[in-house]
């Protein structure tokens, strides 16, 4: 969408909370003297995204009721009330059975987006059941979208009316089925059938739990599929094979590793030029995976995010994912340049991931303090060499820079300025060995992650950048949210530091001072007057890490 609509969309969006007098001293402002049908786009803009508060549906309503012209274009528009069937939504609302019916009428005989995100309770539960079957069994060869998310157990969802699945879809472009705990058991059938085998537009399909057929003629037009891995690996090339449309594909563990063995001469190469996305999530084994991987010629610039857990990870199958990974890694940071990444080492974790697209890989393993960590940065190198901001969360003995094979990666940075880094990190750069080669030359700003403790040792690593001749310009320390009460911070010794930039980042406002100004008191404060409890959030490293702070262990 243009700059232009963006704004127009924000200031739409403000309008239609205005009250009607309010709205009424607005009308010569800019955006009632757009065009209907530019109107008529930000509208359907509007009805297509997930709001949770207000809904699209009231968002439409709220917009009619701003003049007689937007009136007008959203009632008589049946396009825009079709795209906004979200039925938990509905009943949340004051007479919502009798507004879902209205939303119904207004849609007139255009096509339905239509989404469930089952009730908390059973009497939430049965109500929405019955709006959804209602709109499934009369409307469902018009509808183009279907979202349906349930925590319920099967047998709870017995009423839902589960035989329209295996009537043919005409108008069906996009399908996600999220049965958290399992899915009807008519899909299990072998008769059974989904769409039967009719779904001539579809194009996005993504249900993990349900066992899909690969040879289903609806399977060839997609260009979205996300499924669980329950085939043959050649079974899957073969269905690749005769997907060219294909651009992002999400496969999740199977809880039956195959057995893939070691000649894999028989397995066919499949392209695939517009495939951009490849997702493997929580996966266990990695010889099907690899072979898959080693098996497809996807876009350049297509984007990996994996995960691999295994309690039994051993060197030779670092080998084998440095191998097979890096060729991704190559093209993809040959085509994309990323804005920022961030490098995970612990005891049992191995992270990459780059952003905004987040390429990525995660390796769960033993914890152990032999992980080849080499090989893993290997893999990265060509994004290494682009990059201009990089967290580094590195723990205690997974990692040294001393270590003639990290050489390459200190040395794959030429262009880094913002590093955000813990206390590690500090200390290991403080302390790397100088051979004549510039470390980080380009390095001008640090983001502290938990050195609240530690204002010395950021005034060492400092001083040691500006004796070398690379001074660092901005220093960011990020205030804890889970800081105990009454503990203060006195980092008062930066005051010598003349120039630099010191800012605290609290949770919603951030301070700054020019270190030398003479008034080091601003380097001093205490935490908020308030209990808080480590982040429940964020990567099982980061966790422990600070729950281990906060316990005092």
């Amino acid at each position: 969408m243009p700059k232009n609509t963006w704004r127009a969309t924000a200031a739409f969006k403000k309008l239609t909370n205005l009250r009607p007098i309010k709205r009424q001293r607005q009308l010569d402002t800019p955006i009632f003297k757009l065009h209907e049908d530019l109107l008529l786009q930000i509208f359907a803009h509007n009805a297509r995204v997930d709001l949770t508060e207000p809904p699209a549906h009231i968002i439409l309503k709220r917009t009619s009721q701003v003049c007689i012209t937007w009136r007008d274009i959203v009632v008589g528009s049946s396009t825009l009330w079709g795209r906004v069937i979200y039925i938990s939504s509905f009943l949340l609302w004051k007479n919502g059975d009798h507004w879902a019916k209205e939303v119904l009428r207004r849609t007139g005989h255009a096509a339905l987006d239509v989404k469930w995100m089952e009730g908390r309770t059973s009497e939430q539960l049965k109500e929405e059941l019955n709006l959804l079957n209602s709109v499934l069994t009369q409307h469902w060869t018009r509808i183009r979208s279907l979202d349906i998310v349930t925590l319920f157990r099967p047998g709870d969802l017995i009423p839902l009316a589960w035989d329209v699945f295996r009537q043919p879809a005409p108008l069906l472009e996009d399908v996600h089925f999220h049965f958290i705990k399992g899915a009807h058991e008519m899909f299990y059938d072998p008769k059974f059938s989904l769409f039967k085998d009719s779904a001539p537009l579809l194009h996005t399909f993504r249900a993990r739990i349900i066992p899909i057929k690969l040879h289903a003629p609806w399977v060839f037009n997609l260009r979205s599929l996300e499924f669980n891995w329950r085939f043959q690996l050649d079974e899957i090339l073969n269905a690749f094979a005769a997907m060219p449309n294909l651009e992002a594909l999400a496969l999740s563990n199977s809880p039956n590793p195959l057995e893939v063995g070691d000649d894999t001469s028989h397995l066919p190469n499949i392209v695939l030029p517009r495939l951009t996305l490849i997702k493997f999530e929580a996966f266990s084994y990695f010889e099907p995976v690899l072979h898959l991987l080693n098996h497809i010629t996807a876009s350049p610039s297509c984007c990996l995010e994996i995960d691999f857990t295994n309690n039994t990870m051993m060197e030779a199958n670092f080998t084998q994912i440095q191998a097979v990974i890096s060729r991704y890694s190559h093209n993809y940071f040959t085509t994309q340049i990323p804005e920022r990444a961030l490098l995970e080492f612990t005891d049992h974790v191995m992270g990459f991931k780059c952003y905004p697209n987040q390429f990525s890989l995660y390796l769960y393993g033993p914890p152990s303090p032999t992980f080849p960590t080499s090989l893993f940065l290997d893999i990265f190198i060509p994004c290494f060499h682009q990059l201009t901001t990089l967290e580094l969360r590195i723990s205690p003995g997974t990692l040294s820079f001393s270590d003639p094979n990290i050489k390459p990666f200190i040395l794959s940075l030429p262009r880094l300025e913002t590093l955000e880094a813990t206390n590690f990190v500090l200390t290991s750069l403080l302390h790397c060995p100088d051979d004549g080669h510039p470390v980080l030359p380009s390095l001008r700003k640090v983001k502290c992650i938990d050195v609240q403790d530690h204002p010395l040792l950021l005034l060492a690593f400092l001083q040691r950048r500006k004796a070398i001749g690379l001074p660092i310009q901005t220093v960011t320390i990020s205030e804890d949210q889970w800081q105990i009460e009454g503990s203060s911070h006195d980092f008062s010794c930066l005051e010598e530091v003349t120039g630099l930039h010191f800012i605290r980042e609290k949770v919603s406002e951030k301070t700054e001072y020019i270190c030398g100004s003479g008034n080091p008191d601003r380097l001093i404060w205490e935490a908020p007057s308030n209990w808080l409890v480590p982040p429940l959030c964020g990567s099982p490293a980061v966790k422990k890490s600070a729950w281990s702070r906060f316990l005092g262990v």
